[in-house]
């Protein structure tokens, strides 16, 4: 686009500070993934967990169901396709569905807001601006979408007892913001180290992890993950775990800091005690973000929705859990496999294939969904196809199309007008940039960066 004309009904001034979004090299605006000629159908949603989308719900959404089949059917979070479950690949009847795995919003996309990204970033777990995530339901009779590979339950005797269980407290009761010169109290107007969500700002921070049905193995040891921001003071930060210090670091000034420690079971209780604490002055004041504990759990549950981790691994695993009975879905997040179970005698068993990382895998019953409560359809402007000499944005409360006589709308006019200096005018909302270039992140300023530099 040409260079243009800036002006709205608010400021916007959150593009300047820091680069661009860039992911594995490459930059991004947060709009590659978007096929303007498409309609979308917005999904918001702030929980973790299964979604299924029904026939009906399907027609309630404007979604068409007759001009499309279950195999081109396309799901988008954050600018990457989500793999699905669609219960047929052919003509969608009164009782097919949809199946994802729903993920609230965190602070994936935060990161790109600090000069440093993630270690700048004090809490990668609890977003700066909503819980709130948006996804994208499309088709492309072209081409097929992302699913979910069937596997089959396994038939082999289980080769490992445990599942690794996270347990955590995430903090947000207080958010850091860097101040300045003393009592002038001077803020940057960009995302500075240590910002973000977490604990009060205290000398003494302490986090209760509780434990149930631990097992104990040689084959991975308990660890320990706590995550703190400072403020402008010098630093001796300690951690003690259940009375025992096990973390002592000296610094200045602000920063963001990560301790990863890795525990024996003989430190373990049913109810764990961590402590940081600043020790150098009153002034050694700190956030935490987040303590988290990740150790080995016997296999069973009773619940209808569990997830966990399983180590990396180069042979695949057996698992066998005690459940209460019924039929099951397992999901490895990282291969996209998808397992449907029946429990047999109380019990299900699944294969978890070979893999490199730690991996997230979800057992969930069958019967045991989430349902769709907001939606909406989205047509993306392509602005690429615009050339505007004034770029007037605005946001949609104040904007309305149907009403001829509305400021925004004037004031287009006028500029359009020889006394208003021939300009030619676009008109760009605020929800557009949040959807086209925030990924649907509802407030989210990233977006007016993307699209001040697009």
């Amino acid at each position: 686009m040409r260079s243009v004309f800036y002006t709205g009904l608010f400021l916007f001034f959150s593009f300047i500070g820091f680069s661009q979004m860039s992911v594995d090299g490459e930059i991004l605006y947060g709009n590659e993934w978007i096929d303007y000629d498409k309609t979308y159908y917005k999904i918001k949603l702030a929980d973790d967990g299964a979604y299924r989308i029904g026939y009906n719900e399907l027609i309630e959404m404007g979604f068409p169901v007759s001009e499309t089949t279950g195999l081109n059917i396309k799901m988008y979070r954050l600018g990457q396709q989500v793999p699905l479950f669609v219960s047929t690949n052919g003509a969608l009847s009164s009782s097919d569905y949809i199946e994802f795995i729903g993920e609230k919003n965190r602070g994936e996309l935060d990161q790109y807001l600090y000069e440093n990204g993630e270690d700048d970033q004090l809490n990668p777990e609890y977003s700066l601006f909503t819980d709130t995530t948006s996804y994208f339901l499309v088709y492309d009779n072209f081409s097929a979408g992302l699913r979910f590979e069937e596997t089959s339950a396994d038939n082999q005797s289980p080769n490992q007892d445990f599942y690794l269980h996270e347990e955590s407290y995430v903090f947000s009761d207080f958010h850091l913001k860097p101040t300045y010169r003393g009592q002038d109290n001077i803020q940057y107007s960009h995302f500075d180290v240590a910002e973000g969500w977490g604990s009060n700002l205290e000398l003494k921070t302490d986090a209760t992890l509780n434990i149930e049905n631990l097992k104990q193995t040689t084959v991975v040891k308990p660890k320990l993950t706590v995550r703190y921001g400072t403020n402008d003071f010098s630093h001796n930060m300690e951690l003690s775990f259940n009375g025992n210090k096990e973390y002592s670091k000296t610094f200045d000034s602000f920063a963001t800091k990560q301790i990863d420690l890795e525990l024996e079971y003989t430190d373990l209780q049913g109810s764990n005690l961590v402590s940081l604490e600043g020790t150098n002055s009153n002034f050694d004041k700190h956030t935490m973000a987040y303590a988290k504990m990740i150790y080995p759990r016997e296999l069973s549950f009773s619940g209808d929705y569990l997830s966990f981790f399983v180590e990396a691994n180069p042979f695949e695993k057996i698992l066998e859990f005690e459940v209460n009975g019924g039929d099951y879905v397992v999901v490895d997040l990282e291969n996209n496999n998808r397992t449907a179970v029946t429990s047999v005698n109380g019990k299900i068993k699944f294969k978890i294939e070979p893999g490199t990382v730690e991996r997230n895998i979800l057992i969930y019953k069958s019967d045991n969904f989430k349902s769709i409560a907001n939606s909406s359809v989205k047509n993306f402007i392509d602005y690429t196809s615009e050339d505007p000499t004034f770029l007037f944005l605005t946001n949609e409360k104040l904007y309305d199309p149907s009403n001829p006589n509305n400021a925004v709308m004037a004031y287009a006019d006028y500029r359009e007008s020889t006394a208003g200096g021939d300009h030619e005018v676009t008109i760009v909302t605020s929800s557009e940039i949040i959807d086209q270039f925030s990924y649907g992140i509802d407030r989210h300023c990233i977006g007016n960066k993307n699209f001040a530099f697009y």
